[in-house]
């Protein structure tokens, strides 16, 4: 218990609910462990029995919505994207860690690439990302193929999320790893990158369309992927 309390205390950013897992198992045992060698009452062993299939008729009905909830559509927009992107355009995902749930599902011809642009993604390449991190202009080479491909007339096929700075701002400036404010957070960068692009699809696409994805269920935050189809060139 003492080093998960320590692993959360030095996390440079907000703990997710999956980061207390452990320890609430650990808890859970411990006070079940507790309650076994204290309550030696029949009667109160009885009713430690009824309050557990209580609690496991009664929770899945609290919880449910979260049950059915989806942890990602990325199938159902990989499915879209693989029926209407044509050969010479191009699939721009962002962030770049949802490139590996994409890779998994995505089997068509079209190139795609993330922001910013790995080499890599069967996995989490935190390597790579640290290169990104690490350079001067993470972006550029993403930009240069968003830019060919507008200006010879082909499509973006953009997925995921991207975000615009706040109006009469620009994207959120960081220097390459260590930032004197922000130091080693990934985060961070990712948002900076976010903004960036956005901004820079903003300035330069012509014509864009959101493409409506069939949904089932309500999807989880952490990876609800939009599809927006982005045409034209503008200087």
């Amino acid at each position: 218990m003492i080093t998960s309390y320590a692993f959360v205390r030095v996390l440079p950013r907000a703990p997710d609910e999956r980061y207390f897992l452990a320890l609430t198992i650990l808890l859970a045992a411990t006070v079940d462990l507790l309650l076994a060698n204290f309550l030696r009452h029949h009667g109160l062993r009885i009713a430690r029995i009824g309050l557990v299939i209580l609690a496991t008729i009664w929770l899945p009905f609290t919880v449910w919505p979260q049950i059915v909830q989806a942890e990602s559509n990325v199938d159902i927009v990989a499915e879209a994207v693989e029926k209407n992107a044509g050969p010479a355009d191009l699939i721009v995902v962002s962030p770049w860690s949802f490139g590996v749930s994409f890779n998994w599902y995505y089997h068509g011809a079209t190139r795609w690439i993330t922001v910013p642009e790995m080499d890599d993604h069967r996995v989490h390449r935190y390597d790579l990302l640290l290169r990104k991190m690490e350079s001067v202009d993470p972006l550029e080479d993403a930009k240069g193929e968003i830019a060919t491909t507008l200006k010879s007339g082909n499509r973006i096929w953009f997925v995921g999320q991207a975000e615009l700075p706040a109006p009469g701002e620009g994207p959120l400036q960081l220097s390459p790893t260590p930032d004197p404010k922000f130091g080693w957070q990934a985060p961070v960068y990712r948002k900076a990158w976010s903004q960036e692009i956005g901004l820079f699809l903003w300035r330069h696409f012509q014509r864009t369309n959101q493409v409506a994805l069939r949904t089932e269920h309500a999807i989880s935050a952490r990876e609800n992927m939009f599809l927006y189809l982005l045409e034209g060139w503008k200087d």
